[in-house]
């Protein structure tokens, strides 16, 4: 006799989740999270390196303006910390994807502003 596997509403719910991701398994899962947890990491320290370097803290007063430029330096710094992560763990042909597909939106939305 046949024993029926029960899916645990925790299983459905990981094995969507390898879906949506495009995970080959729920182990390339926790991978993709892990490589995800070390870029967002690092690029954080990066990005308040380079605003030391630069030296903007005490260039810009505004704290607006600050932090609207260490976002925008943290979101370059990310994307090529997350290439760079993903290379050291055999996985930049997964992740290109994501960067693929962030430059491709901002290129529609420039192309909207234009008209």
């Amino acid at each position: 006799m046949e024993k029926k596997k029960i899916d645990s509403p925790l299983r459905k719910l990981i094995n969507r989740i390898v879906l949506i991701f495009g995970a080959r398994s729920p182990k390339h899962l926790a991978l993709i999270f892990f490589i995800f947890g070390v870029s967002g990491s690092l690029s954080v320290v990066v990005s308040g390196q380079i605003l030391d370097l630069i030296g903007l803290e005490f260039v810009l007063l505004n704290n607006f303006l600050y932090w609207t430029f260490r976002i925008l330096i943290l979101f370059v710094v990310y994307q090529i910390i997350l290439i760079l992560v993903s290379v050291c763990f055999g996985e930049f042909q997964h992740f290109s994807k994501y960067s693929m597909r962030l430059i491709n939106f901002f290129k529609i939305s420039r192309n909207n502003n234009d008209t």
